[in-house]
């Protein structure tokens, strides 16, 4: 009896732990929006990256850089997630982000490039709205970096894809906007700080170049 008493207990002990296991998982893929088809462990560690990148960024308040305790625990742990899973498609976005916000923008893009790259071979991007959020926005800081290199037709390329996954962007808008006055196509340039404005009609920067683009045109 006491034999059965202690299986009994052990077995039940052990379904607490399976049941619980399984709901952090599924929480925690809930909060991150997890699509992919990977390992929960690799979840996990992705979690973890994703807790310690919001604490650098509560913590640390505009003053970041990989070096940085919290910093270098989260892109630690999003490595690990990446190599639990090396085409773990949201771990090379959290990456890119953490890269993004610690101005390690050389790593930034190849993750960019990767999450691009895997993302394409799927078909996610048709399924979810803030995939295609996602996806305009790993355009958008693709192009932002051609950008500042000077390649300014890439990055019109990625600025227009950006806004082709996403049309509300703001940024991309304005961005397609300055590369297009820049480059001398002042229509183009005038019909993207119009939906700048459309967006948000406040932005007195898009406002005063979507005049200097009119000018330029021979309007008003």
């Amino acid at each position: 009896m006491k034999l059965n008493k202690k299986a009994y207990y052990i077995m039940m002990m052990l379904l607490l732990f399976i049941v619980s296991h399984i709901f952090v998982l599924n929480g925690v893929a809930q909060q991150l929006q997890i699509s992919s088809n990977t390992q929960p462990q690799a979840v996990e560690y992705l979690q973890r990256a994703v807790n310690k990148m919001e604490e650098a960024l509560d913590t640390y308040q505009g003053a970041n850089y990989p070096g940085r305790k919290l910093w270098a625990e989260a892109i630690d742990y999003a490595q690990v997630a990446l190599d639990i899973d090396p085409n773990f498609i949201e771990a090379h976005y959290y990456l890119a982000l953490m890269y993004q916000h610690t101005g390690w923008y050389y790593r930034e893009a190849q993750q960019w490039e990767k999450y691009l790259e895997l993302i394409q071979q799927t078909d996610m991007a048709s399924a979810s709205p803030q995939v295609k959020q996602n996806l305009a926005h790993a355009y958008y800081r693709l192009g932002s970096n051609s950008y500042q290199k000077g390649d300014y037709q890439q990055a019109l390329t990625y600025f227009l894809s950006s806004i082709e996954e996403y049309p509300d962007s703001i940024e991309s808008n304005y961005w397609a906007a300055r590369v297009y006055y820049e480059t001398g196509d002042y229509h183009q340039a005038a019909r993207h700080y119009q939906q700048v404005l459309n967006l948000q009609p406040n932005n007195a920067e898009a406002s005063y170049w979507l005049r200097e683009s009119q000018r330029r045109l021979g309007g008003n």
